[in-house]
């Protein structure tokens, strides 16, 4: 979601990508001006898209996050943050989850780390997809 990087990515000559995100930053690549039309897409939590690639399809489904959102001091909590899934088609299509940029557990000033529950999203997402062959976590 970064602005300089998308705008160069769609200035470059040749096939365009295509962009995901979650649910609420529809306005925010409109105002770019440059992402044409059918090549940005927003997904609620648990909804996925088909991306048909030159080695096949896979299935990019949004998934829960823990996060607080917003792209400036003006607009918290407006959009969704989101993980990802990825999921290659046929019986034996491999499956890949990303974290994104998500949060473990919520320690509020005074409470004990040890003693406050983990989110629940990411048991939630491995029983939806029954595990996954390849994660990156970028929890530090």
């Amino acid at each position: 979601m970064d602005t300089h990087t998308i705008t160069t990515l769609f200035q470059r000559p040749g096939t365009k990508p295509h962009i995901f995100a979650p649910l609420g930053n529809e306005s925010y690549f409109k105002s770019l001006n440059t992402i044409p039309d059918g090549h940005y897409h927003v997904l609620d939590w648990w909804g996925a898209a088909r991306v048909d690639t030159t080695h096949g399809s896979v299935d990019l489904h949004c998934t829960p996050a823990q996060h607080f959102t917003g792209r400036s001091l003006t607009d918290r909590f407006k959009t969704l943050w989101s993980s990802w899934a990825v999921v290659g088609a046929g019986e034996n299509g491999k499956k890949v989850w990303f974290g994104g940029d998500t949060g473990y557990r919520t320690v509020l000033q005074g409470q004990e780390e040890d003693k406050v529950e983990v989110c629940p999203a990411f048991k939630e997402i491995g029983d939806a997809f029954g595990g996954f062959d390849f994660a990156m976590i970028p929890i530090g």
